[in-house]
């Protein structure tokens, strides 16, 4: 069994009470060809979003972000806070209360936080808001000299006996992602997002984890170890997910206030689904600004 206990582990919630939404891309449709061949036990190769991707040679995911700002660098702000907006002022202030004064907004930060910092907002939207839901996840990265096995670029888990539902080896995506002879490893643990995290606990659970799964030799411990809580992490699809993130948007929409990517339009989005929907929100508010109609 996989799909059933997977996404379960993956969710932490009811499977009954999530609609489909997030399987549009993430989840791929086999075709009559395909169910046949698996009745048959023959293997079958290509399926899903990402059986062949690209990859930076050096410097990680992070090689990407870098050559995207690379020409802008000087006009961009990064490492500053925004703590409340007023969309009918058009004003945005720091944690610092430094102003920021605009004529439209192009917003990333997750809808529910964006929703928290706008000072004016209408009861029923912010209702709307705050019904949202989502897991985090804490990511455990380690570094391993010597490991025993590492199985492809990822791995899923369905497994109740492994707290994780994902152990992932970057060193076997990119080779620059660890030294010869030594491996990059993460492993991923879902919570309900008010869940309390105790670090400590799930980075010995992971450890025993990868131990287990014959990643780690016996007795030998990782030479680091970083944990990341990533909060939120996934958008949980339940079946008041729709008509809310609709409601919040369209009126951040109408006051100037552009919402994308992942955590901005509330979604399950790639990475490259991500970035396209940066470039929509960008022409959107550019035709706002200059009063071209959509």
């Amino acid at each position: 069994e996989f799909f059933f206990p997977y996404n379960r582990k993956m969710w932490r919630t009811s499977l009954r009470g999530m609609g489909y939404g997030w399987t549009s891309w993430s989840v791929p449709v086999p075709t009559i060809a395909d169910l046949l061949a698996g009745a048959r036990g023959e293997p079958r190769t290509g399926l899903g979003y990402n059986p062949s991707f690209l990859y930076p040679r050096s410097g990680g995911i992070g090689a990407l972000v870098s050559a995207l700002s690379s020409g802008v660098r000087d006009r961009v702000r990064t490492a500053t806070r925004i703590s409340r907006i007023d969309l009918r002022k058009k004003v945005a202030w720091s944690a610092g209360e430094e102003a920021f004064h605009f004529d439209a907004v192009i917003s990333t930060i997750p809808l529910p936080e964006m929703a928290r910092s706008c000072v004016i907002l209408p009861s029923g939207v912010r209702a709307a808001a705050s019904a949202l839901r989502w897991v985090k996840v804490l990511c455990v990265n380690l570094a391993v000299r010597d490991p025993a096995a590492t199985h492809g670029h990822w791995v899923y888990v369905p497994e109740r006996t492994y707290p994780f539902f994902r152990a992932g080896f970057l060193s076997n995506v990119s080779a620059a992602a660890a030294p010869n002879g030594c491996a990059s490893v993460f492993v991923e643990t879902s919570f309900p997002s008010g869940a309390r995290v105790n670090v400590g606990m799930e980075v010995h659970q992971a450890t025993d984890g990868l131990r287990r799964m014959g990643v780690l030799r016996p007795g030998r411990k990782p030479d680091i170890v970083e944990p990341v809580l990533l909060d939120p992490a996934y958008v949980v699809f339940d079946h008041a997910r729709d008509a809310a993130v609709g409601r919040v948007r369209e009126h951040l929409r109408g006051k100037g206030a552009f919402t994308a990517g992942r955590y901005g339009a509330w979604d399950y989005y790639g990475m490259e689904a991500s970035m396209a929907d940066g470039i929509r929100a960008a022409r959107d508010a550019i035709r706002k600004v200059r009063g071209i109609s959509a």
